[in-house]
């Protein structure tokens, strides 16, 4: 913390919060070193995000010409639990394995 503080050093940083991430840590910290670098990780986080919701929309265009799509179906599971709508995430895995039963993602077993 002294290195990131002392030095300005804005990887370190990013390097910390990602180690605390998930933890009861992470949101205290990551106010407060957004307060220090003038928000650049929740700037980071809105590009991100935005990047995750373009690609559900070419996902979603993609499943609307077939909507049997296993993969696609997969995919936008994924993209769903990475922004935090468990829901839809949970709708389109079940979509997925109906399709194929086969289908596992430990990723999205959990929710």
């Amino acid at each position: 913390m002294f290195r990131l503080l002392s030095f300005n050093d804005v990887d370190t940083a990013r390097q910390y919060l990602a180690n605390l991430e998930g933890s009861a840590l992470y949101d205290s910290q990551s106010r407060y070193l957004n307060g220090i670098f003038d928000n650049i990780f929740a700037r980071e986080v809105d590009v991100a995000q935005l990047n995750t919701r373009k690609t559900i929309d070419k996902y979603e265009r993609l499943l609307s010409f077939n909507t049997h799509n296993r993969d696609v179906l997969v995919k936008l599971s994924l993209l769903y639990k990475d922004i935090g709508n468990r829901d839809k995430a949970l709708a389109y895995y079940k979509q997925a394995q109906e399709i194929d039963p086969w289908v596992r993602v430990v990723a999205l077993e959990r929710l």
